[in-house]
């Protein structure tokens, strides 16, 4: 999981130091480096989950460290139930190509989009990614004080890995069926949403890495149950 935060830290970063130069200074649409980086961390946090579950047992997917805290199906299901919501909002809010409700700036009120260069694009992209990899600030000895919304707590769907595996693909497929459908611009597009205190306004390939981003944040907490001193270990014959 490590690995994965440091590669991923070390790709984006290149991306920002790349986009230095005076003629990348106007945000241009969708690079194809960008689109390229988004795929392929779908592509990895898919994988991520499918190596997370493998070899789970009946016990181990329903363990809970403490009644309060998700078992190993509970973050999985919260991941689907995430994943399908975000992208029934972006479909609904960049789908159609509609002009932006909002725009916003890292430091000064709706611009016009032009005046924000790609670097700096890029620099708030890497802050988007790293605030949600960043579980430094949780306590897992007490309950949330900022539990998610209803419609994307988990509810006991799933009994097995495998079955919530058939779902998790089915909407990962979705997920980037739809991105590599969309015609617009996804830098000229925002949307103001309160996912985070540090930020509540991105344009649209911000929104998207969230979709991975989010993914691996869970699978992280997922991590977290499975080394759990009271786990349950498999039984040696």
């Amino acid at each position: 999981m490590k690995q994965s935060f440091i590669l991923l830290m070390i790709v984006v970063l290149a991306f920002s130091v790349q986009a230095q130069s005076p003629a990348s200074s106007p945000t241009p649409s969708l690079q194809g480096e960008e689109r390229r980086f988004l795929m392929d961390y779908l592509k990895r946090s898919r994988q991520m989950m499918h190596d997370a579950v493998r070899d789970v047992t009946a016990e181990q997917w329903t363990f809970k460290p403490k009644p309060f805290r998700w078992s190993v199906a509970e973050c999985a299901e919260h991941i689907i139930l995430t994943e399908r919501w975000l992208m029934s909002e972006f479909a609904a809010k960049f789908g159609k190509g509609d002009e932006p409700a909002y725009i916003f700036h890292w430091r000064k009120p709706k611009p016009k989009a032009s005046e924000e260069t790609l670097a700096e694009r890029r620099s708030i992209d890497l802050f988007i990614v790293n605030d949600l990899l960043d579980r430094s600030k949780v306590d897992t000895s007490i309950p949330s004080n900022a539990p998610p919304e209803a419609s994307v707590i988990p509810a006991g769907k799933y009994r097995t890995p495998e079955e919530m595996l058939k779902d998790f693909d089915k909407q990962r497929d979705e997920t980037i069926r739809i991105i590599e459908n969309l015609k617009v611009d996804w830098r000229e597009h925002y949307v103001y949403s309160g996912w985070s205190s540090n930020r509540n306004l991105y344009d649209g390939y911000q929104y998207l890495l969230r979709i991975p981003a989010h993914c691996e944040r869970h699978l992280m907490q997922l991590w977290e149950v499975k080394r759990d001193a009271n786990y349950p270990r498999p039984k040696v014959s």
